[in-house]
């Protein structure tokens, strides 16, 4: 796998500090971490990241060269049927009011999050099976899903608010 470095997965090997690098996640802390640390691996997960860490000329590897295209597209077809979930039976009366399903008026918000959530993980699981002995840092959001995986995780500590 080539990523937007021109490096392919062999060239890492011998590293073993993984950033997963997100939209909440501080450029400058990254920054910082490179002069520390300059043989890390830097993988984005987000478009506003990839633009961030374009714009700041810092090599990287995007999420999607994590994940399989067609488990992309089972992702995005389970997670319509799990927005589905007030519909049944044994719910769906619970959230009845006045003949509305209130959990339908979720759906759309749901499986967006839901799908989102599942791309993450699906990546973080594909990373950690290639890097099972680097140790990870990442922003809040990537840490309580990397952490499943190992116990060798940092957080970046500068996480913004976007």
């Amino acid at each position: 796998m080539i990523g937007t470095n021109g490096k392919n997965d062999s060239d890492f090997q011998s590293s073993n500090i993984i950033v997963l690098f997100d939209k909440k996640s501080d450029i400058t802390e990254l920054k910082n971490l490179i002069k520390n640390e300059p043989e890390l691996i830097i993988i984005s997960f987000d478009y506003e990241s990839h633009k961030s860490l374009l714009k700041n000329k810092i090599n990287h590897i995007i999420s999607d060269d994590y994940s399989k295209e067609n488990l992309l597209d089972i992702i995005q077809n389970s997670s319509y049927a799990f927005s589905e979930w007030f519909k049944e039976s044994k719910i769906a009366s619970l959230l009845d009011y006045e003949g509305i399903n209130l959990g339908q008026l979720f759906k759309s918000e749901f499986h967006y999050l839901l799908v989102s959530f599942l791309k993450k993980f699906v990546e973080i699981t594909s990373i950690f099976q290639m890097y099972p002995n680097a140790r990870f840092v990442c922003s809040s959001s990537l840490y309580e899903i990397i952490k499943t995986f190992t116990n060798s995780v940092d957080r970046l500590k500068n996480d913004t608010d976007i």
